[in-house]
């Protein structure tokens, strides 16, 4: 950790945060920072489980049942240690403008050097190119190959096959199957690779869905195409033929020891043995399946799930077996118990994929939209799968709250609702904050606390990916229950909100307009009346006066909402908001009935970056802070802008202060004060002026001196989409990510 020291005197710093007056702040000019080391700061994940989040792959080497491998649409690879028995994550050191990264396409493992695994990352296609990691060490740490083409494990068909393969002859042999660029081999470990002019690119943004090696020839290898079908090389994927009549929409491929090729497609599954095909319907009619395994030690005996990304097959999902190649199918007797205190019970639903311990094959992986599921006994009359959590932590977190009192933290998560974390930060939450509607699972997007009195809440949220039904719900005890408000518009979609520091009953919302369940949550929707209020505490809802269109949220659905509405802490009646479009300030002191422009002067209007927060310091009515970078985490190396960093207002936002040395703020926080000082603990995720990367710093001198609090080894890097400080606890800070759930930092004693 090191010490970054302004070179002025601190005295005049503190005295001007102490003071509430709203004379104009005095401007510092720029000096130079240096550094002295200092002690360090010990991460971890907050226990909360990544039960509710996308598991889509799952590999077990067949000669080392240690090397158990799964893969997620935007949390990264984990490793399963069976004697800690817990997941262990792979992709912890990826930094903050590798965040493309933690999106993981494919996995693969080298059959004949059990240590070695190589993972195939990039989250979006349009995020810039994804790239293929080898490691060794089982995982300890990453060589990067030479592949650089684009990927998409967060987009359709996230779920299917293995992209990724290793020819079990030769571990130099690699192909990769993707989605706009078609089949790619390289025949020097990764180093080179080469398009396959046989294999057609397809162009829906699938392309190469599955490749997979025939483990009794080990020269043969299958690829399904979208739309194309199944194309079959004899010589390790230099050369390639369609195989004639076989499934068009493939989900996975894999060989049985016998040479049996088998398919899972939407209308079932199919096997291509003896130059011909043999095509099941396993439940005794045409339904999509995608999670197929084979027995490693019988391949007549072959498990199936049905079920993709649809929710509509019968009976939310379901398993079948067969053990005579495909003549005849029995359906298995599964349950799901979820050992997790907070999960609720699932069907055996949207299994992703299968896999048999090949030392044990009673024992049996499966993955899906619920985590990872294990069974000790796959041939009990009743299947039970457990819940396989410990140290999985994928959630994505929209927003965090640290109270002054009660639960130290509680957290607004996509697909799961959120917690009040009153178990502690290292055990599961007993319950979820949400209500779960139909078969949907709330996605909260903000929680705000009163200042006054912490247990008056307000949760908003919605059923539904694109917001289909809103929620505005407020607690009186802590987050313990929750109850709807009643007259929030039926039309509005809300996003975000803050509640009076004195009145429970007077919120502001912040919305965009609701749409129809065919609408995309993230495209643009305009929205007349982005901005509401109440004085009854949601009975009834009014639109607030003088915010013009340029300070309406940005149109992007429940995703990644920002922290640009807030209460003041002291003064009841005022709120403040930010406008992204034109950096200017809003205020209301009338409960947000009626908004004024508040920083009129052209030489104190913010920046206009989208990537922007404004925060309230605890105690100091007027203290207003606001943090901009202007790049996102998929463009960050970008020239940066001699605008972005660090803002202070201490007269409720008309006048503001660059806080020098500090040239970029991703997110930030205000917590505790330090033992020997009289003002809140100050957090950035940013950079100073000596860096080229982004790093966690804290001041407790509100930015005159900084402590450089990054563990390089971990650098939090999955998009820092929230972040807060502890009210209770000096020294702690909290950051949500964007998939690798909810991280705490604490001083090393």
């Amino acid at each position: 950790m090191r010490l970054y020291r302004l070179k002025f005197p601190l005295f005049m710093a503190i005295a001007t945060q102490l003071s509430t007056s709203c004379a104009p702040a005095q401007e510092v000019a720029p000096r130079p920072l240096t550094a002295q080391n200092t002690s360090s700061y010990a991460w971890k994940n907050v226990a909360v489980s990544g039960i509710g989040c996308w598991v889509t792959g799952i590999e077990v080497h067949p000669k080392a049942p240690h090397a158990t491998y799964m893969r997620t649409d935007v949390g990264g690879v984990y490793r399963w240690d069976e004697v800690g028995a817990r997941w262990i994550s792979l992709s912890n050191h990826f930094t903050y403008p590798e965040a493309n990264y933690y999106g993981v396409e494919s996995i693969a493992l080298d059959i004949n050097a059990p240590d070695t695994v190589y993972m195939a990352c990039g989250a979006y296609t349009d995020k810039g190119d994804g790239a293929v990691f080898k490691s060794v060490d089982r995982g300890a740490t990453w060589t990067k190959l030479g592949l650089r083409v684009p990927m998409g494990s967060n987009q359709a068909r996230r779920w299917g096959g293995e992209r990724l393969a290793v020819s079990p002859r030769d571990g130099s042999v690699l192909l990769f199957g993707s989605r706009r660029d078609g089949l790619l081999r390289s025949t020097d470990g990764g180093k080179n690779w080469t398009k396959n002019a046989q294999i057609p690119v397809a162009q829906d943004n699938l392309g190469v869905l599955s490749v997979a090696f025939d483990p009794a020839n080990e020269s043969v290898v299958y690829a399904a195409v979208s739309g194309a079908g199944i194309y079959q090389s004899r010589d390790e994927g230099a050369n390639w033929t369609l195989v004639a009549e076989g499934p068009l929409d493939v989900r996975r491929l894999t060989v049985g020891a016998n040479g049996a090729l088998w398919a899972t497609h939407g209308a079932g599954v199919s096997k291509w043995s003896n130059g011909k095909w043999g095509n099941f319907a396993p439940g005794g009619k045409a339904v999509p399946c995608v999670g197929i395994a084979i027995n490693p030690r019988d391949p007549q005996d072959i498990l199936v799930s049905d079920l993709d990304g649809s929710f509509k097959a019968p009976d939310g999902g379901r398993l079948f077996r067969t053990f005579d190649g495909g003549a005849t199918w029995k359906r298995l007797p599964a349950v799901h118990k979820v050992t997790v205190p907070w999960g609720y019970q699932f069907q055996i639903v949207n299994v992703s994929a299968l896999a048999f311990n090949p030392t044990n094959t009673k024992q049996v992986w499966g993955v899906s939209w619920s985590g990872v599921l294990r069974t000790e006994n796959i041939e009990a009359p009743e299947v039970n799968f457990q819940s396989i959590a410990a140290g999985h932590e994928e959630t994505c977190i929209n927003m965090l709250a640290t109270p002054p009192s009660g639960p130290e933290l509680f957290s607004a998560i996509l697909d799961v609702d959120g917690f009040a974390h009153d178990n502690g930060l290292d055990t599961y939450p007993s319950r979820r904050l949400g209500v779960k509607t139909g078969n949907w699972i709330g996605h909260s997007t903000s929680i705000a606390y009163q200042e006054k009195n912490p247990a008056q809440m307000l949760r908003i949220g919605t059923q539904g990916f694109a917001g289909r039904v809103p929620s505005v719900v407020v607690s009186s005890d802590a987050g313990r229950s929750w109850n709807h408000v009643a007259g929030f518009p039926a039309n509005l979609l809300p996003l975000h909100g803050a509640i009076s520091a004195t009145d429970a009953q007077n919120m502001v919302v912040m919305c965009n307009r609701n749409v129809s369940q065919s609408q995309p949550a993230w495209k643009p929707v305009p929205i007349e009346h982005p901005w509401q209020y109440t004085r009854d505490g949601g009975a009834t809802w009014q639109p607030c006066a003088g915010l013009p269109a340029s300070a309406a949220p940005t149109p992007w659905g429940i995703y990644g909402v920002k922290t640009r509405l807030v209460a003041d802490p002291e003064n009841g009646a005022t709120f403040t908001v930010l406008s992204q479009i034109d950096g200017k300030i809003y205020r209301s002191t009338d409960g947000g009935a009626s908004f004024k422009l508040r920083n009129t002067a052209t030489d104190h209007t913010l920046p206009t970056f989208a990537s922007s927060h404004l925060k309230t310091q605890p105690g100091m009515s007027g203290s207003l802070w606001a943090g901009f970078t202007k790049d996102s985490a998929y463009s960050h190396s970008l020239t940066r802008s001699p605008r972005e960093g660090l803002y202070h207002s201490t007269d409720g936002g008309a006048k503001w202060r660059k806080i020098e040395g500090v040239t970029s703020v991703v997110n930030f926080a205000l917590g505790k004060a330090a033992p020997d000082s009289a003002v809140a603990t100050l957090y950035i995720y940013g950079r100073l002026d000596s860096d080229s990367v982004d790093k966690i710093y804290r001041s407790t001198d509100l930015g005159a001196t900084w402590k450089d609090i990054t563990d390089p080894a971990k650098p939090i890097g999955n998009q820092p989409m929230a972040m807060e400080a502890s009210r209770q606890t000096f020294g702690r800070v909290f950051i949500g990510t964007n998939g690798s759930g909810i991280f705490y930092g604490d001083p090393i004693r």
